[in-house]
Protein backbone atom coordinates (compact mmCIF):
# COMPACT_ATOMS: atom_id res chain seq x y z
CA UNK A 1 0.00 0.00 0.00
CA UNK A 2 2.81 2.15 0.55
CA UNK A 3 4.32 1.27 -2.05
CA UNK A 4 2.64 3.51 -4.53
CA UNK A 5 1.06 6.25 -2.04
CA UNK A 6 3.00 9.75 -1.60
CA UNK A 7 3.80 11.32 1.70
CA UNK A 8 0.80 13.23 2.32
CA UNK A 9 -1.37 9.80 1.68
CA UNK A 10 0.73 8.48 3.89
CA UNK A 11 0.75 10.84 6.54
CA UNK A 12 -2.63 11.29 6.33
CA UNK A 13 -2.95 7.43 7.09
CA UNK A 14 -0.47 7.49 9.65
CA UNK A 15 -3.00 10.37 11.24
CA UNK A 16 -6.05 8.78 11.22
CA UNK A 17 -4.61 5.07 12.49
CA UNK A 18 -2.91 7.32 14.90
CA UNK A 19 -6.62 8.47 15.84
CA UNK A 20 -7.98 5.67 16.10
CA UNK A 21 -5.77 4.51 18.46
CA UNK A 22 -5.68 6.49 20.27
CA UNK A 23 -10.11 6.88 20.33
CA UNK A 24 -9.79 3.01 21.20
CA UNK A 25 -7.53 3.70 24.32
CA UNK A 26 -9.27 6.85 25.53
CA UNK A 27 -12.68 5.31 25.84
CA UNK A 28 -11.01 1.87 26.93
CA UNK A 29 -9.15 3.89 29.98
CA UNK A 30 -12.81 6.27 30.54
CA UNK A 31 -14.69 3.45 30.54
CA UNK A 32 -12.20 2.12 33.37
CA UNK A 33 -12.38 5.27 35.09
CA UNK A 34 -8.66 5.94 34.53
CA UNK A 35 -9.44 9.36 32.51
CA UNK A 36 -11.39 10.45 34.75
CA UNK A 37 -8.82 11.39 37.85
CA UNK A 38 -5.66 13.52 36.81
CA UNK A 39 -2.61 12.27 37.99
CA UNK A 40 -0.77 14.31 40.79
CA UNK A 41 2.46 16.08 39.05
CA UNK A 42 4.71 13.90 41.74
CA UNK A 43 3.76 10.95 40.38
CA UNK A 44 4.96 11.41 36.80
CA UNK A 45 8.34 11.07 36.13
CA UNK A 46 10.65 14.17 36.01
CA UNK A 47 10.93 15.14 32.69
CA UNK A 48 7.65 13.67 31.12
CA UNK A 49 4.49 15.59 29.76
CA UNK A 50 1.59 15.42 32.16
CA UNK A 51 -1.20 13.70 30.37
CA UNK A 52 -3.55 16.78 30.95
CA UNK A 53 -1.48 19.33 28.88
CA UNK A 54 -1.95 17.11 26.19
CA UNK A 55 -4.71 17.35 23.36
CA UNK A 56 -4.01 15.64 19.63
CA UNK A 57 -6.74 16.57 16.76
CA UNK A 58 -7.00 16.18 13.19
CA UNK A 59 -7.11 19.72 11.36
CA UNK A 60 -6.70 20.68 7.31
CA UNK A 61 -4.62 23.40 8.58
CA UNK A 62 -3.38 24.47 5.55
CA UNK A 63 -6.45 24.45 3.51
CA UNK A 64 -5.40 21.46 1.16
CA UNK A 65 -8.15 19.02 1.73
CA UNK A 66 -5.51 16.44 3.73
CA UNK A 67 -5.72 17.09 7.24
CA UNK A 68 -2.92 17.22 9.45
CA UNK A 69 -2.33 16.04 13.05
CA UNK A 70 -2.04 18.75 15.35
CA UNK A 71 -0.60 18.25 18.67
CA UNK A 72 -1.41 20.93 21.57
CA UNK A 73 0.96 21.52 24.71
CA UNK A 74 0.04 23.78 27.25
CA UNK A 75 -1.55 25.49 24.64
CA UNK A 76 1.04 25.61 22.06
CA UNK A 77 0.11 23.76 18.81
CA UNK A 78 3.06 21.30 17.19
CA UNK A 79 2.80 19.22 14.34
CA UNK A 80 2.58 15.16 14.83
CA UNK A 81 4.72 13.88 11.87
CA UNK A 82 6.95 11.00 10.72
CA UNK A 83 9.99 10.58 9.23
CA UNK A 84 11.42 9.54 6.32
CA UNK A 85 11.81 5.90 8.47
CA UNK A 86 8.43 6.31 10.08
CA UNK A 87 9.54 7.03 13.38
CA UNK A 88 6.94 9.81 15.00
CA UNK A 89 8.56 13.79 14.99
CA UNK A 90 7.26 16.65 16.91
CA UNK A 91 8.10 19.81 14.96
CA UNK A 92 7.05 23.46 15.29
CA UNK A 93 3.58 24.59 13.87
CA UNK A 94 4.03 26.19 10.73
CA UNK A 95 1.61 25.36 7.97
CA UNK A 96 2.06 27.17 5.00
CA UNK A 97 -1.44 27.84 3.11
CA UNK A 98 -1.85 25.37 -0.43
CA UNK A 99 -1.44 27.57 -3.07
Amino acid sequence: MFKTANIKERLYIVALELGAAIGVTSVGLYLHGDLVSRPNPDSVESGYVMPQDLEIRVQDADKNGLAETVLQYQNKNYLLKVDTTGKPVVVEYKVESAK
